[in-house]
């Protein structure tokens, strides 16, 4: 195994308990997220289509929902964000990742001092763009939830 940059050969062991339970949230996101795109989708458009074209229920309620559902993804997103520039500002605070006290999922080599700061300063910088995009997202949204409704 070859040294790191910063020429540290510590190893951060990976935790047991969290690996399984990220590997428990990554099967069964994928699961849920298959179910719903293979048979919630499908479903959920027909029963749309059948309210706006036999039901009388106006496009403008569908395209409202779904504006109001992006709103919610982009407040996770920037919820996200948010977790990750202060991740990454704890990292360049403490110059070393992963930060003390963190757990990890697999082995991981630790650094410190430059490598770890600018490995920090990335994570804060995608952080806050992902903070900055799901701000866009949520105003695009409302402005169009409310030209919709005041139309």
């Amino acid at each position: 195994m070859d040294l790191p940059v910063d020429g540290s050969s510590e190893i951060l062991r990976a935790d047991p308990v969290a690996r399984r339970r990220a590997l428990t949230i990554v099967v069964v996101g994928g699961v849920l997220g298959l179910l719903a795109i293979q048979w919630l989708l499908p479903w959920a458009r027909g029963r749309v289509e059948q309210a706006v074209y036999e039901g009388g229920l106006p496009q403008s309620a569908v395209c409202k929902s779904v504006l109001v559902g992006l709103m919610l993804v982009a407040t996770s997103v920037a919820a996200f964000g948010v977790y990750a520039f202060r991740f990454g500002r704890r990292v360049v605070a403490e110059e070393r990742f992963p930060p003390a006290g963190m757990t990890v999922v697999r082995d991981t080599r630790v650094l410190h001092g430059r490598a770890a700061r600018l490995l920090g300063r990335a994570q804060a910088i995608n952080g806050a763009l992902l903070v900055v995009l799901a701000v866009v997202l949520f105003a695009l949204c409302a402005y169009g939830f409310l030209a919709l409704a005041f139309r």
